[in-house]
């Protein structure tokens, strides 16, 4: 999460092109936390004073980094009031 949202393009793209075809690639980052989230708002601080990219994966999703979407399956799991994300991509 702390690269520029450039980076972390070539980063998806370079993992997704490099599945076998039964292979996967495991995305673990930070996800926008639920409204409920009591830490929602400490993170954000902590965000935009330590992790100035972290918070670009609040507002997309990483399988939208990815130009090989057709072929692709994602699946999402959020975690600690949606506070992480884990994204799985496999092969079709």
């Amino acid at each position: 999460h702390e690269v520029p949202i450039l980076t972390k393009i070539k980063i998806v793209n370079n993992a997704v092109s490099a599945i076998s075809p039964i292979g996967k690639a495991v995305f673990i980052d930070y996800h926008n936390p639920d409204i409920s989230n009591p830490l929602k708002y400490f993170v954000r601080m902590w965000n935009r004073l330590y992790q100035p990219f972290a918070e670009k994966l609040w507002d997309r999703e990483i399988n939208s980094l990815a130009t090989q979407q057709d072929d692709m399956v994602w699946r999402k799991t959020t975690y600690f009031g949606r506070m992480y994300q884990k994204v799985i991509a496999t092969k079709k």
